[in-house]
């Protein structure tokens, strides 16, 4: 790949300095070290800690307190005064004869859990690493003041504050929503093990930047950022200023990034198509002046994505819209160079279209297509009787389905499979997940033995990833395509604070034999990829891969 994929691989690849002060280094440092370890203590005892997590406190209100003193204090000495005294005033906490502190690895899903710092003597007096590891051992085991689990196993967020956000926050409110976001992930984020940045170097870096900051839209932006960190496609974030940074005026053409250039793949509204002379295999270089490698540069710290493909499939919105009406571009069509400005439009007056979708069709006479996109469940009885003289099905996952197609895979097994592996967080003891019992699926009467060919790519997520999943365990499946969007699994809502709130993955989702889907995406059998001169030929290379399958 050309310098595109470089400066996100780049991107993905830096590592920072870990919890563990230096007293050789300058203050600021100390100072933004010192606030992250008192971000991990309060949100320890905001799970563990019996008379915290029963909601017996205004934990937000001991948050701003707490920190106050650990910001006053001058050395080591003091900062573990501050804990020591905390901790006494949070009252006596009883022996938990109901925990299990030695869990059996095949219940449990332990890679997230990393209480090492608790050892921490940098910080913490013997006096107060006892009373830490004291309450990790004695946590609390009612049911939690601040999050539940949902009935799809993933966690629900509670009983936060109102802050009533009416200006920009002050610099400990700004930390204190770091800390909420920051350990909701420790604790209940199930792929926090696979950031490419280690958690606990992500707590440093923004907390540097969540300080720093000078005004509202700056504070916005540095949210969406920590969001980005958790290199998850499911993550999402937006407010007013956020949608404003990328701008609302949209061009009026899909781009991808394919081969390392930005290519029109597709004109949604012909008319305006038209009207800007913009086709189908136009190479775009620069906006207003701008090359496209320096726009991903720049803005690639905002984008979520569990991996390089998911991060660059935004450009439609990233590369070009923007806030004028105008944008000057400059591309290559029949390796001629043209100039152009080129009208911007609402999304609706380019993506909403009237045309009603074919939800299925017979190709080449004797290949079935199914889009699952449009296809409903009370289409498949009719639509599999269509299909029953076929000799093979092409079933379409480069987008979101409507449902998860259990009426179609029972269909293409003879005998009951597993098909997925999951995790579900463990309230009784936070960071750590317990495996569910395996997703299964039995076959039907109404078997049908012909080829199946699954088609994917970086589109293809969270449910469809899940559906392909299920189908893959066909007896006669082929998976055709490029890496997914490796974002697996039921979301759930995280908060900064009751105004400032994100998604993200909350339960883990793997293969029966514990392959990971998330950043990695599903299985493939066959690579392909689009290439350019595909895409100017008006050609879907892997449709056509995929009915070469059944010659």
């Amino acid at each position: 790949m050309k310098k595109i994929i470089h400066f996100l691989v780049l991107g993905f690849c830096i590592s920072l300095l870990s919890i563990n002060p230096s007293y050789g280094q300058d203050d600021a440092n100390i100072s933004t070290s010192n606030e992250a370890m008192f971000c991990k203590v309060w949100g320890i005892l905001k799970y563990y800690h019996p008379n915290v997590a029963n909601g017996k406190y205004n934990w937000d209100e001991q948050f701003l307190t707490q920190l106050s003193l650990i910001q006053k204090a001058t050395n080591k000495d003091e900062i573990a005064t501050v804990y020591s005294n905390w901790l006494t005033s949070l009252g006596v906490v009883k022996q938990c004869k109901s925990c299990k502190n030695d869990l059996d690895e095949s219940k449990y899903f332990t890679k997230n859990l990393d209480l090492s710092w608790l050892e921490n003597r940098a910080y913490f007096s013997a006096d107060v690493v006892e009373k830490l590891h004291f309450i990790k051992n004695n946590r609390y085991q009612g049911k939690p003041f601040y999050v539940e689990n949902a009935s799809t196993g993933n966690v629900v967020i509670l009983n936060e504050l109102e802050d009533k956000i009416d200006t920009y926050p002050d610099s400990n409110r700004r930390i204190l929503s770091l800390a909420n976001f920051w350990n909701t992930v420790e604790y209940f984020f199930p792929y926090k093990y696979l950031t490419d940045k280690k958690w606990d170097d992500v707590l440093i870096e923004m907390l540097g930047k969540f300080v720093a900051l000078e005004d509202i839209s700056a504070y916005e932006m540095v949210l969406l950022e920590t969001v980005a960190k958790t290199d998850d496609s499911h993550g999402f974030f937006k407010t007013y200023n956020t949608v404003n940074y990328f701008g609302t005026q949209f061009f009026p053409a899909k781009i991808k990034i394919i081969e390392g250039e930005a290519i029109i793949t597709d004109i949604p509204n012909a008319s305006l198509g038209k009207i800007n002379d913009l086709k189908v295999g136009d190479i775009i270089e620069k906006f207003n002046g701008k090359d496209v490698q320096s726009i991903i540069k720049e803005k690639s710290k905002y984008l979520s994505g569990s991996n390089i493909n998911s991060k660059l499939r935004p450009t439609y919105m990233y590369l070009s819209n923007g806030s004028e009406k105008t944008v000057k571009i400059s591309l290559i069509r029949d390796n001629k160079s043209i100039e152009k400005n080129i009208f911007r439009y609402s999304y609706d007056s380019i993506y909403i279209s009237k045309k009603v979708p074919e939800k299925y069709k017979i190709l080449n006479e004797s290949i079935g297509y199914v889009d699952m996109a449009y296809l409903e469940m009370k289409d498949v009885d009719k639509m599999m009787e269509e299909f029953k003289s076929t000799k093979g099905m092409i079933i379409d996952l480069r987008n979101y389905p409507n449902f998860i197609p259990y009426l179609l895979a029972r269909r293409f097994i003879t005998q009951e499979k597993d098909f997925a592996s999951i995790i579900k967080p463990d309230l009784s003891y936070p960071g750590t997940f317990k495996f569910a019992k395996n997703q299964t699926i039995s076959p039907m009467k109404k078997y049908y033995p012909e080829k199946i060919v699954l088609l994917v790519n970086e589109d293809t997520q969270s449910r469809a990833e899940f559906s392909a999943m299920l189908l893959q365990v066909g007896d006669n499946v082929t998976t055709l395509g490029s890496q997914t969007a490796g974002a697996d699994g039921n979301t759930s809502q995280i908060h900064f604070s009751s105004t400032y709130k994100s998604f993200l993955s909350g339960t883990g989702i793997y293969y029966p034999d514990g392959t990971e889907t998330q950043r990695k995406g599903i299985k493939i059998d066959i690579e392909v990829k689009p290439t350019i001169e595909g895409i100017q030929s008006g050609k879907d290379e892997v449709l056509d891969v995929a009915l070469k399958q059944f010659k």
